[in-house]
């Protein structure tokens, strides 16, 4: 499996745990901050908060 094939799987899962942690609530409310799944996630998968919020919102770094 080639390295950007195997990226992009990571990047996907990334983007899934995001939402369904986005989406948990209790008692009417979401349960959990963005800034705090973006801390979590990036502690579960080793990478910076930023980088996480770059897959997340499908940022590349380059410039237009």
């Amino acid at each position: 499996m080639a390295v950007k094939e195997r990226t992009e799987q990571q990047y996907e899962v990334i983007r899934a745990e995001y939402s369904r942690l986005l989406e948990v609530s209790e008692f009417g409310a979401k349960k959990y901050t963005h800034k705090w799944i973006i801390a979590k996630l990036a502690r579960k998968f080793f990478k910076s908060p930023r980088t996480i919020e770059k897959i997340v919102y499908h940022r590349d770094g380059t410039l237009l």
